[in-house]
């Protein structure tokens, strides 16, 4: 989660310094729309209740290699942009 966090605050410091600051939490929101949708279309829904974190931990041991690591990231820099 601290390589997590380090790399978004290292990116978050160099879209400001670069005008594109405000785009990036659409950016991080779109990208987990579509991957919603992408784990939709194997039957893999979050609940209304959950948190982003949540979903990817439910759903981590049906994501197969890779997967559970990828989902938690995704995840976390989510809620991280929904900050923002």
């Amino acid at each position: 989660m601290a390589a997590v966090t380090a790399a978004v605050v290292l990116r978050r410091r160099r879209r400001a310094a670069s005008g594109n600051d405000h785009e990036a939490p659409d950016a991080v929101a779109g990208a987990w729309h579509s991957t919603l949708g992408r784990l939709a279309e194997v039957g893999l829904r979050p609940e209304p209740s959950e948190t982003p974190n949540e979903f990817a931990g439910r759903v981590a041991p049906d994501l197969g290699r890779g997967g559970p690591a990828a989902a938690g990231a995704a995840a976390d820099i989510t809620l991280l942009a929904a900050l923002e």
